[in-house]
């Protein structure tokens, strides 16, 4: 039994510990709750967290006064998004010894219900193992700030442009004291704080932009507020239609809760840069639970479920976004995208075809289907369908060049080369159009000099990626410039060391070289790392690991 115990969690060692020399009762008890237990460690095991969540709280109620059991019930339970067992995981526990992710949850339930004398006692409570101080500020002057007593508005203003500009939460303050200021409808205050809060918005930028410009239009500033909302995005070309109709934007940021939520989320982004998911991912969901109509926590949380391979909780977060919601489309991308990527195409075009149906001239629907048609080997007809989004524009380079690379994967070379040049003119220094185009040239054996020029542009844009570095030395190579190939392939090899492309033509380049017994190498690495359906790939490296390089082998 001791290994078993030194191998153990602490909630298995603690329930073990209580088993020994129990009354034949008590420890059929026990027994039962270890097997609880056991089942919910079991089911997290294999991802079912849902139903871990659900076993936990069945164990909490028969063993409540089990800190350990408490606190991996509360994780569990937000993990999931099961709000309403994190609720009941709270009543039958001491919220005291709740780590930070549970006293945060309470905090939202709080401000969610309205109830901000409860909020405010899980700040003041000096006996609670988790520090939560760092949001005290932010809590405590937007409760200050809803407050009928202007002494009292200002005092919640204050206590947030006081946070120090070296405290860790010092980020945030533009973000939340221009959505006070707007609350309190003073766009005048606020818009500075709108100035220095855009550029820190890190992937929020368009959330913040609709929501500042529904508070702007509120306080009376409207000609601000449609300054906010200017460009092609779809979102915002939406949202601008509405603020003319004197339509509700759905964004505004007006009470404890809102705010809450939006600084969780803000924080979750922030922390995302880690290695760890687990932190953002509680945060994305306690701010689900502070405001349930915080569609881009939504967004966020399925994403991050969908990076640990919980895609099947994600994607009823997506579908249940409604479709009158501004950010319905980036919903129905990430849901599609999930598709594709778990190879659900079939479900994920129809899907995408079904919002054609019903919304014909909504904006990224036939980019959708492009989308899917494009990852089922349907070329031609994908890029019929980025063509019916383009319509007809030779402004948007990003969907002139999906439309040519579906062009070129269907055989269609010379309305591919159009296109691609078209998305050139729109984006002269993108990267990617850059590469894609020089690089295709290179493999048909054109204009290799234009080619070559094309990427070496592309690669003083973006010299640590990895396939534009491959590009350039392969363009060195098919240039008779065999050394300085096998050195830029050698850095390309080393920027991404898992891509049987960049292999092979490292390979190529050593052989080429007279270094026959490292180029068998680098074709070896090749051969390991290639996809199954690189077949034609697979059968020229095992041509050149049997006989070496040759016209009949080399790569193209």
């Amino acid at each position: 039994m001791a290994p078993i115990i030194r191998t153990c969690s602490a909630g298995l060692a603690a329930l073990l510990a209580l088993a020994v020399a129990a009354t034949p009762v008590e420890a059929q008890q026990r027994n039962d709750r270890l097997g609880l237990y056991l089942s919910a460690r079991g089911a997290e095991a294999i991802g079912d967290e849902d139903r871990a969540a659900m076993l936990y709280g069945r164990l909490l109620q028969r063993d409540p006064a089990n800190p350990v059991i408490a606190g991996e019930a509360m994780g569990s339970a937000i993990s999931t998004g099961r709000f309403d067992l994190a609720r009941d995981v709270a009543k039958n526990a001491d919220v005291r010894k709740f780590d930070l992710q549970g006293r945060l949850f309470l905090i939202a339930d709080a401000l969610a219900r309205g109830n901000e004398a409860a909020a405010l006692a899980v700040l003041s409570d000096d006996a609670a193992q988790a520090n939560v101080d760092f949001v005290a500020p932010f809590v405590r002057g937007w409760i200050d700030v809803t407050s009928r007593r202007p002494s009292a508005r200002e005092r919640g203003i204050r206590t947030v442009t006081g946070i120090g500009e070296g405290a860790p939460m010092a980020v945030f303050v533009a973000e939340q004291a221009a959505y006070m200021h707007l609350a309190d409808k003073d766009a005048a205050a606020a818009a500075p704080f709108i100035e220095q809060a855009l550029p820190l918005a890190a992937g929020r930028e368009t959330a913040l932009r609709i929501a500042f410009a529904e508070g702007l239009a509120a306080a009376g500033d409207r000609d601000a507020a449609n300054a906010l909302l200017t460009g092609d995005n779809p979102s915002l070309a939406a949202a601008r239609a509405r603020l003319e109709r004197g339509q509700s934007l759905g964004f505004a940021v007006n009470t404890p809760a809102k705010a809450f939520s939006q600084l969780l989320l803000a924080l979750a982004i922030d922390v995302n840069r880690g290695q760890r998911l687990d932190l953002p991912l509680a945060l994305t969901q306690i701010a689900r639970a502070a405001d349930d109509k915080n569609f881009q926590a939504d967004i966020v949380t399925a994403l991050l479920l969908h990076q640990l391979d919980r895609s099947d909780e994600a994607l009823p977060i997506l579908s249940a976004i409604p479709a009158n919601s501004l950010l319905a489309g980036s919903a129905r991308d990430s849901e599609v995208q999930i598709l594709i990527q778990t190879n659900r195409l079939n479900r994920a075009l129809a899907i995408a075809e079904e919002e054609v149906r019903e919304m014909p001239n909504a904006p990224g629907v036939h980019g959708r289907v492009g989308d899917v048609l494009g990852a089922l080997d349907r070329h031609a007809e994908a890029a019929d369908a980025y063509a019916r989004e383009r319509g007809g524009r030779l402004e948007d380079w990003t969907l002139l060049f999906l439309e040519g690379a579906q062009r070129n994967d269907a055989g269609q070379w010379k309305a591919a080369e159009t296109l691609l040049r078209h998305a050139l003119a729109a984006s002269p220094e993108q990267p990617l159009v850059l590469n894609y185009l020089g690089y295709t040239m290179l493999e048909r054996g054109e204009n290799l000099e234009e080619a070559t020029a094309m990427i070496e542009r592309a690669h003083k844009l973006r010299p640590d990626n990895a396939s534009i570095t491959d590009s350039l030395g392969w363009a060195q190579y098919k240039m008779g410039e065999i050394d300085k190939a096998v050195e830029t392939l050698g850095q390309a090899v080393a920027q991404e060391s898992a891509n049987a492309e960049i292999y092979e033509h490292y390979g190529d380049a050593l052989y080429a070289a007279g270094y026959p017994i490292e180029a068998r190498f680098a074709w070896g690495n090749a051969r390991r790392v290639a996809d199954e359906d690189e077949g034609e790939r697979v059968v020229r490296l095992d041509s050149k690991l049997a006989r070496g390089l040759s016209k009949a082998n080399a790569a193209p």
